[in-house]
């Protein structure tokens, strides 16, 4: 048994309020898990995830992001996360609430999973406090050639001067996605490559918190995450021996079909780290905490945590 609980605390900004969750188990508890959504979603597509770690007697958390799900609900800023240095921002609002997660529970091992942009977001986080997590789990994740975010950073800069960073961009919009709906014609799309059960596709194309497109201020965060996450400086920074394990789908376009994953994995063994492991699910797509076999995934998960501290 578990309890859910909604609340808010004060974001890195100084000016908004993060909503956020959390399930905790009744007794017994054996670890924290901090999830961390991707682009244009929020926590409640987590909530059997969170559900099923739960009644594992692991406390989970997660927060909508600035921008995102209920956070951005209370001040209609869907797509825009803030003005001053938001990739920064973002990563320090998930530390504060593991901190305060933690706090009540300071023995308890911190586990925490990043999906899709959320694993860009963990690989961030992980480069700045990476000595207080005991595993992170890097899902959905990719591999983009620096020298393309830095001439996307420059043009999303060039939209913003001219247009302001709450801009929706349908240029930028398209180029994100240009790899990914390759089948219009398809009854699957646009959402076809995300997850491959239909049930959920159309779940989120109802969902009044889901699916809103980012502004020009959110693509400019999401390059600096992925610049970021592969500057060699900044890795250097993670722990040489934490357990990072990179999980994708054979058939999610943002891991390259597998090849993105694999390289992203070889950058972090290149620079020392010791513990990394790939692991690629045949015929899933990108949401592999929707895919039919997810609850195959979480037990791996499970069993690579109490590999990894949990008690």
């Amino acid at each position: 048994m578990y309890k859910h609980e909604e609340f808010y605390y004060d974001s890195r900004d100084m000016k908004h309020k993060i909503h956020a969750d959390k399930f905790i188990p009744e007794k017994d508890i054996r670890a924290i898990l901090i999830i961390v959504h991707g682009m244009g979603e929020h926590m409640g597509r987590y909530a059997e995830m969170c559900k099923f770690f739960a009644e594992e007697h692991i406390l989970v958390a997660g927060c909508d992001h600035l921008g995102h799900g209920k956070t951005a609900e209370a001040e209609n800023e869907f797509g825009f996360f803030t003005e001053q240095d938001p990739a920064t921002v973002v990563v320090r609002d998930v530390h504060r609430l593991k901190k305060l997660v933690q706090q009540d529970y300071p023995e308890l091992p911190v586990f925490i999973c990043g999906h899709s942009m959320g694993s860009f977001i963990v690989r961030n986080y992980i480069q700045m406090y990476g000595s207080g997590v005991d595993a992170a789990f890097l899902m959905g994740s990719g591999d983009v050639e620096p020298s393309k975010l830095h001439v996307g950073k420059f043009l999303i800069s060039m939209i913003a001067a001219v247009k302001g960073g709450n801009y929706v961009s349908r240029m930028c919009t398209a180029l994100s996605l240009q790899d990914y709906d390759k089948n219009p014609d398809s009854d699957e799309y646009p959402f076809q490559w995300g997850c491959s059960r239909a049930e959920v596709r159309e779940a989120e194309k109802n969902d009044p918190l889901s699916g809103h497109e980012f502004t020009v201020n959110g693509y400019y965060a999401l390059a600096d995450f992925l610049i970021r996450a592969n500057d060699k400086n900044r890795i250097d920074k993670i722990p040489k021996d934490l357990p990072i394990w990179f999980m994708s789908g054979a058939q999610d376009p943002v891991g390259g079909y597998g090849k993105f994953i694999e390289k992203a994995a070889e950058k972090y063994k290149d620079r020392g780290l010791t513990d990394v492991s790939v692991t690629i699910y045949p015929n899933d797509r990108h949401e592999l905490y929707n895919e039919p076999n997810r609850f195959d995934i979480f037990i791996d998960m499970l069993k690579y945590m109490g590999k990894h501290g949990m008690k």
